[in-house]
């Protein structure tokens, strides 16, 4: 194999490593904001039953 294959080779093994990580990234981002919302949700719901709770 000739150099510059080779390093045209190694360029896009990076270049999909490198798509790959910002993918991971991008992933764990949105199952953050997932949970967070999810968080609220619960949140809010054991508050109404509180108050649903709380009625005489």
């Amino acid at each position: 194999m000739t150099l510059p294959l080779c390093g045209l080779l190694i360029g896009r093994m990076l270049r999909a490593l490198n798509t790959i990580v910002v993918g991971v990234h991008e992933a764990n981002d949105a199952f953050g904001y997932f949970n967070q919302e999810l968080e609220q949700v619960e949140h809010l719901a054991l508050g109404r039953r509180l108050r649903v709770l709380d009625l005489p």
